[in-house]
């Protein structure tokens, strides 16, 4: 059987950059879903202005956020935990609070008009088959269908990437999420950190009547255990009244990761390749970005089958996020040396 296009395994940010600039590439591609159509997700609903900016080569302007049910906010309000009420804002012009099950379905909507999409199909394995890569979905009992290429942006929760060495190495951090009813500030997002030395806080982010409210702990430790660092957290948040919590464990940037791709034509992105914002625990500008990266890499590999391309793409990962990590350490240790 002749191999396809490109195998995208995962419909999240990565997963459909990825799938919008193969198609735009000429690449055929098929994009695996493993949920069905709006799933939930346990993260904050935030778009900062430089993921508004990458979600806006979706055609997904001003009109079809506020569609979505997203509002616009114009202002951080920083503080901490301990002093309550008293705040440090900054101005934020250009970012959104979207409903992240929402926003998912859109861009998934987007990308299913040039390429096709395939909901509720886990991958469970991808292994070489001599001229490319074979998928095998869980609920296939065949040896699954044969591609050029393929993209893992399967999330946080992948164990394909790991499994193929190509997971970025990242550090830990965990996180939830729950909504509320009636918030005061309209226009702004509010994020309280704590004293602890790891960077520990919670947020509220305004959508219409309700908000998105839940806390982060960046840096989890892997001997730590997940459900003490969820109740130290869940206190965080008790006077919120959140009533229905979802979370999990985030895989952050760690700086020791050496390659996204293998050698058989696979690329990580997104989540999976371990490069979510390690400083502030935003992952969606980097799943978009990488995804695009992602799309260009395998498109100039499928040319040849060079393997320099995609060494080419993991060295532009590693050089690309480090920079762009550091440069966001120094701005975010001048706001906390604002609030001592």
């Amino acid at each position: 059987m002749a191999a396809r296009g490109v195998a995208i395994v995962g419909g999240g940010p990565a997963g459909c950059s990825a799938a919008l600039h193969c198609s735009q590439l000429g690449i055929p591609v098929v994009l695996f879903e493993s949920r069905d159509r709006y799933r939930e997700k346990p993260c904050g609903d935030a778009l900062v202005a430089s993921a508004v900016a990458l979600i806006q080569r979706f055609g997904l302007g001003q009109e079809e956020l506020f569609s979505l049910g997203g509002r616009p906010f114009n202002e951080i309000r920083f503080g901490r935990v301990e002093s309550a009420g008293a705040h440090r804002s900054s101005p934020h012009p250009g970012g959104w609070v979207v409903p992240r099950a929402a926003l998912d379905q859109a861009l998934r909507d987007v990308v299913s008009r040039t390429c096709e999409v395939r909901y509720s199909s886990a991958v469970a394995e991808l292994f070489p088959n001599g001229s490319g890569v074979s998928v095998k979905v869980s609920q296939s009992d065949g040896m699954g269908e044969h591609f050029r290429a393929a993209i893992i942006a399967s999330g946080a929760a992948s164990r394909l990437s790991k499994s193929l060495g190509i997971d970025g190495a990242p550090t830990q951090g965990v996180a939830f999420r729950g909504y509320v009813e009636g918030v005061q500030h309209r226009n702004s997002l509010l994020v309280e950190l704590t004293s602890n030395p790891t960077m520990e806080y919670r947020w509220e982010f305004p959508i219409d009547a309700s908000a998105n409210v839940g806390a982060c702990l960046l840096g989890f430790s892997i001997g730590e255990s997940k459900g003490t660092a969820v109740a130290g957290l869940k206190s965080l948040v008790a006077g919120f009244g959140i009533t229905k919590f979802s979370g999990g464990v985030e895989p952050l940037w760690s700086g020791n990761g050496r390659r996204w791709h293998h050698a058989s034509g696979i690329v990580s992105c997104g989540d999976c390749a371990g490069i979510v914002d390690p400083i502030t625990g935003e992952g969606i500008t980097a799943a978009l970005m990488s995804g695009e990266m992602a799309a260009f890499a395998v498109a100039s590999y499928m040319e040849n089958r060079d393997i320099i391309t995609l060494e080419r793409f993991s060295m532009r990962i590693g050089e690309t996020f480090s920079a762009k990590y550091t440069a966001q350490k120094d701005i975010v240790s001048s706001m906390l040396a604002s609030l001592e």
